[in-house]
């Protein structure tokens, strides 16, 4: 176990990493091409009700066939998006590019740790593509936790920075998956009462709160309805 920022040493060590997201669909054809396309994974593995998508050999999507498998609405509590994270600037004005060209983005952010493209999968899942600022120029507040915003993202520049390559690059991997829940008490009983994650950063709103937990690489995000 690790140490978290508030000193407790129950916590996940730090070298903890999501492995690969697995989802089920209704259509696998065009949700894999999606994945494939938009994003740049690789198809690594496919039969008639699954396929394997990841980057360099790696999986890290995992799409299983389900005609029975629910709309996914944003009122609803559960998957809020999956997030990719490349490892350079033009690694994400490549996939702006490819995004441009055969999608729609639907929204684009600084985070000041990071830079970040968002929109939605064929089956209403959403999806973030995003690369980390080196973690050496990471801003901390008083207590130790990241310093994060959301500013509108220089898009024109993170296209300049593309290098023409088509496909998600090797050392892609899953940086995040972001969670809504309807209860971040409930959250932070499982989380990080049971399965030892530690909070890196708060927000509170006057209409939602937010929790963010890191541990090393592994991060979750939480959203209360």
């Amino acid at each position: 176990m690790g140490t978290s920022p508030d000193g407790d040493d129950r916590t996940l060590p730090a070298e903890t990493r999501i492995g690969r997201v697995a989802l089920r669909v209704g259509d696998l054809d065009s949700t894999t091409a999606f994945y494939r396309d938009v994003i740049g994974l690789a198809v690594l593995d496919r039969n008639g009700t699954t396929a394997t998508l990841g980057a360099g050999g790696t999986p890290l999507l995992e799409l299983t066939a389900d005609p029975d498998a629910p709309d996914r609405g944003r009122a609803d509590a559960g998957l809020f998006h999956a997030a990719f994270r490349v490892p350079s600037r033009a690694a994400l004005g490549d996939a702006l590019d490819r995004i441009r060209e055969r999608w729609e983005l639907d929204g684009a952010s600084d985070h000041d740790v990071s830079e970040a493209l968002y929109l939605a999968d064929p089956e209403g899942n959403g999806v973030e593509v995003y690369r980390d600022r080196p973690r050496e120029s990471w801003s901390t507040v008083g207590d130790g936790r990241v310093h994060m915003t959301t500013e509108p993202l220089d898009a024109e520049g993170v296209a300049a920075a593309a290098a023409g390559e088509d496909g998600a690059p090797a050392d892609t991997n899953v940086g995040h998956v972001h969670l809504e829940v309807t209860s971040i008490e409930a959250f932070e009983r499982f989380y990080i009462g049971l399965c030892s994650f530690g909070i890196r950063r708060r927000i509170l709103r006057v209409s939602d709160a937010a929790a963010k937990v890191v541990d090393g690489g592994f991060q979750q995000h939480f959203t209360e309805l």
